[in-house]
């Protein structure tokens, strides 16, 4: 006899390891979580932007920038006017590159500032400057191209691009916004501000939700956009085993489990759910929890999961005894018998 029920034990088939097995388990360091373990272990959020990105004030785009290609309309009020007949339409000059200096060159003008001064700014003084040499010359200065507002978005989102700032796109959700969006969900992406030397990254969550991370974006920014799938493994003795997707700012042991459809009723050991967890130093560290228990409840509510932990629920002992009387006494035998025997009757 003693013989049959160690060889149906040893052909019984397992989810897992048994609740014995994990708190016996030398390889790995068993921790009791309490909720005040729960609460030490969760780690602070992403600080967001670096102070210097949260003070920057929104461009004024109507400012001109070195790389600037600057149109100018010239119109006269003579018959000869010095840059051509102005019975023929306005002169329109080639487009003037604002160069390295931030300089821009008009001919019976010279060279004159551009970079900084708005477009109003150097109309007026182009003006200013021609009206000695024709009567009252009227002026339109505007872009011939936008290269010197244009903002570079690149990475995990769906139009990557380079994108010209307007009023309405001069921060940086709405340039992500004008780029087609993400391609994950946003606690789930990474959004990083190279401008020059300086770097930032913020969470794309944290952009949606804190306006103080909606930063403003200036001409020239590059904006590199990373997805992390990341994700959680609920294995064992529950409604159903799946990869549960981290798209939660904080997804708790409870929210797991509860989107595997809990515990399996019949067969869940509810004192013997465990988190696997691989530390930063390649040690791994595993966490129990009694959901028995009203303490360890409250704990899994406090308990935050991380990216690649494995949660585990032990099967019950009685499960893998009725396991081993099915292996002895046959597929055939009917369930209410194995239930029978199972609980002495």
């Amino acid at each position: 006899m003693l013989a049959s029920v160690a060889f149906a034990a040893c052909s019984v088939p397992s989810g897992g390891p048994s609740n014995q097995a994990m708190l016996h388990s030398s390889d790995v360091e068993i921790i009791k979580v309490t909720r005040g373990v729960a609460l030490s272990l969760k780690t602070p959020s992403s600080p967001g932007f670096p102070a210097e990105y949260l003070r920057q004030a929104l461009p004024m785009i109507d400012r001109i920038s070195i790389g600037d290609a600057l149109q100018l309309q010239i119109f006269e009020n003579v018959d000869n006017g010095l840059f051509g007949d102005p019975r023929a339409g306005p002169t329109t000059m080639t487009p003037l590159l604002v160069d390295g200096t931030g300089h821009v060159s008009v001919p019976y003008v010279g060279r004159i500032r551009a970079n900084g001064v708005t477009l109003e700014q150097l109309r007026a003084t182009i003006e200013q400057r021609l009206a000695p040499q024709t009567p009252d010359p009227q002026i339109i200065v505007s872009r011939a191209d936008h290269a010197g507002l244009s903002v570079a978005v690149s990475g995990d989102i769906r139009q990557p691009g380079t994108y010209t700032l307007d009023v309405s796109s001069r921060r940086i959700g709405a340039i992500l916004a004008r780029a087609g969006g993400v391609t994950a969900a946003p606690t789930q992406v990474q959004v990083t501000l190279r401008r020059g030397r300086a770097m930032g990254s913020a969470s794309l969550h944290s952009i949606l939700n804190d306006p103080r991370q909606d930063i403003a974006v200036l001409p020239g920014d590059n904006v590199i956009v990373t997805a992390d799938h990341r994700r959680v493994f609920v294995l064992g003795s529950v409604g159903g085993q799946r990869v549960v997707p981290l798209e939660k700012p904080e997804l708790t042991l409870i929210d797991a489990l509860a989107e595997s459809s809990g515990l399996d009723s019949e067969a869940a050991n509810p004192d013997a759910v465990y988190i696997l967890r691989k530390r930063s130093d390649a040690r791994s560290v595993v966490y129990h929890v009694d959901l028995s228990e009203p303490a360890g409840l409250l704990a899994s509510t406090e308990f935050v999961l991380q990216n690649a932990d494995v949660v585990y629920v032990a099967e019950a002992a009685t499960t893998r005894f009725n396991k081993i009387l099915r292996a002895m006494l046959g597929v055939a035998a009917p369930a209410s018998q194995i239930n029978d025997l199972a609980s002495g009757g």
